[in-house]
């Protein structure tokens, strides 16, 4: 009798067999090694068949053993920032731990907007939408407002496993990167693209972009919110929810004034934090000062982390993020990008006007599941602009629809910001993917429902 364990591993070994033998081997020879190692690796991690490290680990040796590509593409990403800040984050987030300041900034989060679950997931993307006019780098977003949602999780005393503790924690992740998409200065995406098409289309203004996108990026944050408050919860609800401004304040006078190691961090983290906006003055990657600001924790004239503490950090994880970061990289030095590019175009230069607009924006929302939403943007842009340009219309929204899908994520791996909310260790991803997949949908229901009518209304489709 096949027990369940079986029939997953029975699917994680079929899955990439077929996908091996249906990918084309023309462009290049080993792009069906690729394509069936990657699929092992993601069949794997939704089946939740192994640990995610060693999955990710093993899925790098494949590359290498397997000649997909050479060991110095398959770990270029460990000479990139995001291991690094990954580690910094780490350490950042112990010391956040175990001094409480993230626990004594939620509580007074919670009670400043009425000590409820609602009002402060509320609270959060509305301070999310300010910050992404104000501070346009999202990854420095996605650092502080997953540092909020962890000291909430903390201050509450609430189970890493448990339902409403990944809702909270997809609420602070969902605050920095949601309202992203309705200003031109929100992503990094919405920049290269703009970058990319300005010598075809010419210039895309920052007023254009929010009039053309803000408005339904404002329902976009109130789903995001919706799915926190209503979806990812399920029917858990906060422990002691009926009176919880008293604990609030009971927890608030235990945990007394801030300690002279709070008043510490708390300087750390701000030097830390101006280190990653000030590039551009002392001219030092600023994820990497960000990264070395955060490691000083151990120095003893601050003794604010203690070095036995770092054996219990979860460094393993930033294995599985190189590993995310090294399916991008291989998949752009063996033409994976192009080849899926040349598969989808031909299909899109078929629809009329509106369903090529929502094609746009699903096959950024499928490429996410092979390439990083980065990967995407530098290899589709271009293309997509000819599409929309032989088709007559506008580049404009089929960009701004595919902008969108570049958001759309279910699993870890897809997107490195993603990624980094799992450092907290309090995200469950099982948890969270009814509601990501939700929104994956609903969005595509809006933009061509709300966005294409919209868009022919102000004159741009």
């Amino acid at each position: 009798m096949l027990t369940m364990t079986r029939i997953k591993w029975m699917i994680s070994l079929a899955i990439p067999v077929a996908i091996y033998f249906a990918v084309d081997s023309t462009v290049h020879p080993k792009m069906p090694l690729f394509f069936a190692f990657t699929a092992w690796a993601v069949t794997v991690w939704a089946l939740e068949i192994l640990p995610a490290i060693p999955v990710a680990a093993a899925l790098t040796f494949f590359y290498v053993l397997g000649e997909v590509a050479p060991a110095k593409v398959v770990y270029a990403p460990w000479s990139s920032f995001l291991p690094w800040l990954c580690l910094a984050a780490l350490v950042l987030g112990d010391a956040l731990e175990h001094t409480g300041l993230t626990r004594r900034m939620a509580l007074r989060l919670m009670l400043l907007v009425g000590a409820t679950y609602r009002n402060t997931i509320i609270a959060m993307m509305a301070t999310g939408m300010f910050m992404a006019f104000l501070l346009p780098d999202i990854m420095c977003r996605v650092i502080i407002f997953v540092a909020i949602a962890h000291g909430l999780v903390l201050a509450l005393d609430l189970k890493p496993t448990s339902r409403i503790s990944s809702a909270i924690i997809m609420a602070g992740f969902f605050s920095a990167t949601s309202p992203g998409y309705g200003f031109l200065t929100g992503t990094e995406m919405a920049l290269i693209t703009a970058s990319i098409a300005t010598p075809v289309i010419g210039p895309v203004s920052w007023g254009e972009f929010a009039l053309a996108n803000l408005p339904f990026n404002l329902l976009y944050c109130a789903m995001s919110v919706a799915l926190c408050v209503y979806v990812i919860p399920g029917k858990e609800h906060l422990p002691q929810e009926d009176h919880l401004k008293e604990v609030i304040h009971k927890r608030l006078e235990e945990m007394g004034p801030m300690t002279t190691t709070e008043w510490k961090l708390l300087g750390v983290l701000i030097v830390a934090i101006i280190g990653l906006l000030t590039q551009k003055f002392h001219g030092m990657p600023g994820t990497f000062v960000y990264a070395m600001v955060g490691l000083t924790c151990y120095l003893p004239v601050l003794n604010i982390s203690k070095p036995e503490n770092f054996r219990h950090l979860n460094v393993g994880f930033i294995i599985f993020i190189v590993a995310c970061l090294g399916i991008g990289a291989v998949a752009q030095f063996i033409g994976a990008d192009k080849w899926m590019a040349s598969l989808v175009l031909p299909v899109m230069q078929k629809l009329p006007p509106s369903l090529s607009v929502l094609a746009a924006y699903c096959t950024s929302a499928a490429v996410n599941f092979i390439l990083t939403p980065l990967a995407a943007v530098s290899s589709l842009t271009a293309p997509m602009i000819e599409i929309a340009q032989a088709l007559g219309i506008n580049p404009k929204p089929m960009l701004f629809a595919f902008l969108n899908g570049l958001d759309q994520y279910i699993f870890p791996y897809e997107y490195a910001l993603y990624m980094y909310a799992f450092t907290t260790g309090y995200i469950t991803a099982r948890h969270i993917m009814k509601g990501l997949a939700m929104r994956m949908f609903f969005t595509g229901v809006g933009i061509i429902a709300i966005q294409v009518p919209y868009w022919r209304f102000i004159g741009i489709l």
